[in-house]
Order: structure tokens, then C-alpha cells, then sequence
């Protein structure tokens, strides 16, 4: 389902609002049943952090057989913040290549997918990337050279004014918790000083 702000467009497809004072910037959020498949690949909700209705995987076999590729329905104007989405484990690959096709050509980032994504732990960044509105955005999963079960669960195009504001937005949050557990730190001190 898509997040606040957002709402489905085709099945697997979110379209949404990045913010509530400028609804004409649009995130995209392509999900792994729009993405064009080659090869076997099995459908799994076994990790409960995922986007929409599950994920899949390679079943760790026919390694460099399979792909898949993520594209928009539309070209993109601007500068975007890509994000992976995948469900991190001990039996992952940690040599997955994603690349993404961008206006300047193309970039792979190589993705652990044994560690646990930083953003709503299932979200990672693979790089900030101009698109030109005449070409879709693309980005193409490989199994080439992995171990272990490749994950696929969606690929998000944010603007990146709104991904520095998500970012800031974490960042005061952190400060704000980390604030709590001083202050709770410091109260604790003084009780037991006072007892």
C-alpha cells in the first residue's frame, strides 16, 4: 500500500505527493511485480519488512541467468535520490550489482543485502542522478557473481529537495531522542545520588 501522501497507480506503482506544500513534486515508487523479469524468480513475505504485498528472491540459483529491471512509466525531470528496497539476512548475498541508467549514463553500486537497509529499515540510497524526461529511468538488478539468495522489493525516484528534507527531518528526530536518553541518563544519576 502506498505510504502518506501517495496512492496506486498500477498495481505495484505509487505515485505520490513528496510534500504536503508542494504536491506538484512526485515521488515514484516502482514495486517488484512491475518490474520486467528474466529467469526464475520466487515471490516471499518470510521477512515482514517490505513494500506492498511481498518481495522476491533467486532461490540462490541460476546465478547471472536472472534480472530484474525497474523502470518508470514516464521520464523524470530533475534530480532524484535512488532508493533500493530489499528484506536483509544471514543467507543474502553481500555482492549485489544494481545499476542505475541516469542522464549521464550508467552507475552500479554494489548492494550487502546481509545488512539491514539505514532508511525504514528496508531502504537504502544507491546515489542522487538527473533524468531527462524523454527517457525512462531505469535500474536493472543483476545475479552476476552473487551467493546466497538475491532480494528485490522495490526501487523508489524521490526529488532530492525532498530527500535532504526527509533527511534533516531524521536528523532532528535522532537529536531529539538522543536529548531524551541524556536527560533520562542524568535523572537516573541523580536518584541514585539522592538515595
Amino acid at each position: 500500500m502506498p505510504g502518506p501522501g501517495g496512492f496506486a497507480g498500477a498495481e505495484g506503482l505509487w505515485l505520490g505527493s513528496a510534500t504536503s506544500a508542494n504536491p506538484s513534486r512526485l515521488f515514484i515508487v516502482v514495486d517488484d511485480e512491475q518490474a520486467v523479469l528474466t529467469g526464475s524468480w520466487q515471490r516471499s513475505t518470510s521477512s515482514k519488512s517490505y513494500i506492498d504485498s511481498g518481495y522476491q528472491h533467486d532461490l540462490s540459483q541460476g546465478k547471472g541467468d536472472k534480472t530484474a529491471l525497474f523502470q518508470t512509466p514516464v521520464g523524470l525531470a530533475g534530480e532524484y535520490e535512488v532508493r533500493f528496497s530489499f528484506a536483509a539476512g544471514s543467507n543474502r548475498t553481500k555482492t549485489l550489482p544494481v545499476t542505475v541508467t541516469h542522464a549521464a549514463g550508467k552507475t552500479t553500486v554494489i548492494v550487502d543485502q546481509t545488512v539491514v537497509p539505514p532508511i525504514k529499515n528496508r531502504l537504502i540510497t544507491l546515489g542522487r542522478f538527473s533524468f531527462r524526461p524523454s527517457d525512462r529511468a531505469q535500474v536493472l538488478v543483476e545475479t552476476t557473481g552473487t551467493t546466497g539468495h538475491a532480494i528485490i522489493d522495490a526501487v523508489q525516484f524521490l526529488p532530492v529537495a525532498e530527500a535532504e528534507a526527509q533527511a534533516k527531518e531524521a536528523n532532528v528526530i535522532r537529536r531529539s531522542e538522543e536529548h531524551t536518553s541524556e536527560l533520562q541518563s542524568r535523572t537516573n544519576l541523580v536518584c541514585r545520588l539522592l538515595l
